[in-house]
């Protein structure tokens, strides 16, 4: 779960010309943004039941667990 809030503002600008009936151009221009926010993440594994099979890069002689291969750190 991610709770944060933060606000921040940017703009889009845009231009298009009609050169002919079938030809046209354009072009957009949108500002930079940066939206400064504070919160707390809290990340939680959900478990898959995805098997890899013989020959995977991890053990290449034995199937092996998506799920036990990506587990989290101990901390």
């Amino acid at each position: 779960m991610l709770k944060a809030s933060g606000n921040g503002v940017g703009f889009h600008f845009g231009v298009q010309w009609r050169a002919t009936d079938r030809l046209s151009f354009g072009g957009r221009w949108l500002t930079r943004r940066t939206i400064k926010y504070d919160g707390t993440a809290n990340f939680t594994q959900i478990a898959t039941g995805l098997i890899l099979p013989p020959g995977n890069p991890i053990n290449p002689g034995t199937p092996v667990p998506v799920d036990n291969a990506i587990v989290a750190p101990c901390s």
